[in-house]
Formats: C-alpha cells, sequence, structure tokens
C-alpha cells in the first residue's frame, strides 16, 4: 500500500509500483533541489520503475515464448527461476565464507601481534584522544567557556 496524505492507499499488482512512482514523482519534483531525502526518492523511484519494465519484458517475452512452444514454453522461464535461486544461494554462500576466512584472518594476526605492536596501536589511540580533548578545550576557550590561555596553564 501506498500512502497518500496519511490515508493508505491499497494498491495490487503493478498498480502498487505505477503509485508509488506517481507519488514519488510529485514529491520529487515538489521538493527543493537540497533536500537530502530526495536522492533517496529518485533512487526508489527508479527501481520501480525498472521493476515494471522488467514486467513488461518479462510479459512480451512470455507471450512470444507461448504462440511459439504452447505450454512447454513454462519450462524456460521455471530453468531461469531454478538457475537465479542457485547462483544467488552459492553467491551469498560464498560471502558468509569470505566472511569467516577474514574474522579468522584478523584472530590469527591478533594473537601474533607482539607486544610492541600491541603498545603501538595504544599510543596511536591516545594521541587520538589527546588531539580531540585539544580541540574540544580550543573550541571552549573560543566560545567562552574557558579563560584564554586556560589550555597551556592548566587553570580552569
Amino acid at each position: 500500500s501506498s500512502s497518500l496524505s496519511a490515508n493508505a492507499v491499497r494498491t495490487t499488482h503493478m498498480t502498487g509500483p505505477l503509485t508509488d512512482v506517481s507519488l514519488n514523482l510529485v514529491k520529487i519534483f515538489t521538493m527543493p533541489r537540497l533536500e537530502p531525502r530526495r536522492e533517496a526518492l529518485a533512487t526508489q523511484t527508479w527501481l520501480k520503475i525498472s521493476i515494471m519494465l522488467c514486467f513488461l519484458g518479462g510479459s512480451l517475452l512470455a507471450l512470444l515464448v507461448f504462440e511459439k512452444y504452447t505450454y512447454e514454453g513454462f519450462a524456460v522461464p521455471c530453468a531461469i527461476s531454478f538457475f537465479l535461486v542457485w547462483y544467488v544461494r552459492r553467491v551469498l554462500k560464498m560471502s558468509r565464507e569470505e566472511a569467516k576466512d577474514q574474522e579468522t584472518v584478523e584472530r590469527l594476526l591478533a594473537r601474533q601481534e607482539g607486544p610492541m605492536a600491541r603498545l603501538a596501536r595504544l599510543l596511536e589511540r591516545q594521541e587520538a584522544v589527546v588531539e580531540r580533548q585539544e580541540r574540544l578545550l580550543e573550541m571552549q576557550e573560543r566560545v567562552g567557556l574557558l579563560p584564554s590561555n586556560a589550555l597551556r596553564d592548566g587553570s580552569s
């Protein structure tokens, strides 16, 4: 369902994406150009337009296949669907395995890391914290929360 002026517009099948595209286009054209949500809305709109075009293309292809092969033509989309399910599952499985491998490598590196490397990493973190504290004190001094030179002489 889509939302139009806080009321739900019930939609079915291809009328749903078409309604969403229409509403999004109105929102996009009435939004200020620099509105942050505008780009996300445009991306969502293009996705829905792509879905509708794929549906239309699939319908036309099914018409042509059915005219030539009648009901045996349904084997083609079934084979494509089975292939896509197999392929996506394979890609997802590989992604999970790669993530596990990356975690394993990071754990092994952390174990092999010597005390000097750990100390260097801690010092880097400490330096970053000190830099942030100095910037914060400078900002507080600029806005008048601290007297001048409070950072340098340690008085508050």
